[in-house]
C-alpha cells in the first residue's frame, strides 16, 4: 500500500522536475536572444515627435501562406490616436 503511494509521488515529482529542467534551457536561450546586438542602427533615422496622424486597422484578417486555414488574425481591430 505504502509502496504504491511512494511510487506514484516519485513519478509526480519526476513529471514535475522535468518541466522544470525544460522551462530552464527555455530561458537560457530566451536571454541569449535578448543579448544579441541588432546588427542594425537604432540611432538612425528620423524620429516624428509632434505628428498627428491617426493609424487605424479595421476587420483586419491574416493567415500565413503556407497554413492558409489556421486564421491568425479575424477581425483585427485597432485605432493609435495622436499622442499614444
Amino acid at each position: 500500500m505504502y509502496n504504491s503511494l511512494l511510487v506514484n509521488s516519485a513519478t509526480s515529482i519526476s513529471q514535475c522536475l522535468q518541466k522544470i529542467t525544460t522551462a530552464t534551457g527555455a530561458c537560457e536561450r530566451l536571454f541569449e536572444l535578448m543579448d544579441i546586438k541588432p546588427s542594425i542602427s537604432t540611432k538612425k533615422g528620423t524620429k516624428l515627435d509632434d505628428y498627428k496622424v491617426c493609424i487605424e486597422y479595421k476587420d483586419v484578417v491574416f493567415n500565413y501562406p503556407t497554413t492558409p486555414d489556421v486564421i491568425i488574425l479575424s477581425k483585427f481591430n485597432l485605432k493609435i490616436e495622436p499622442g499614444d
